[in-house]
């Protein structure tokens, strides 16, 4: 439910847009994948020991990902040497990312991978917020709807969870 909440919010424009509309949904899979896969993981290896791993196999394939793309991807990906400002957005992002993926392995160590998923779908609450704020883009009546979704799906999981009740019966 909320990950068709997500569907509703993103709206992929394929006709305007064409396979680069699948990027953020590859991006929510690609989460999911995190989730799940630190979950599975949780209890075998310290937090800087995940971490370390997970770049030592992300770098790799970015790098490749990279020069597959400078190389054959046309005039787009045909990119000079990034100025120092872009180096220093590149290592924030890699910053952040890093203290958010020590947060979310930390979650997931305590809870399970369900009780943790959800939540990070407040992400894209947070990004409509910030669009409105920072860009003036406001959110229109799909994005509401598509958050009322992912809303009722976190609900809805938070419910299901809730340990039931012991009925007592008479003697």
């Amino acid at each position: 439910l909320a990950f068709a909440g997500v569907l509703v919010v993103l709206r992929p424009n394929m006709i305007d847009l064409g396979l680069v509309a699948f990027w953020p949904l590859g991006a929510a899979l690609g989460m999911s994948w995190l989730m799940m896969l630190n979950r599975k993981a949780a209890g075998a290896a310290p937090v800087a020991v995940m971490q370390l791993l997970l770049a030592g196999i992300a770098a790799p394939l970015i790098a490749a990902a990279a020069l597959l793309l400078h190389e054959f991807g046309g005039t787009a990906f045909a990119i000079g040497p990034p100025s120092a400002e872009v180096v220093a957005k590149c290592a924030a992002v890699a910053l952040f990312a890093t203290l958010g993926h020590t947060l979310i392995y930390a979650a997931v160590v305590r809870a399970t991978a369900q009780a943790v998923a959800p939540m990070t779908y407040v992400q894209l609450l947070v990004a409509a917020g910030l669009g409105w704020a920072w860009f003036g883009d406001a959110p229109d009546a799909a994005t509401f709807g598509g958050a009322a979704l992912i809303i009722a799906g976190g609900l809805l999981l938070w419910r299901s969870q809730k340990a039931p009740e012991i009925l007592s019966t008479p003697d």
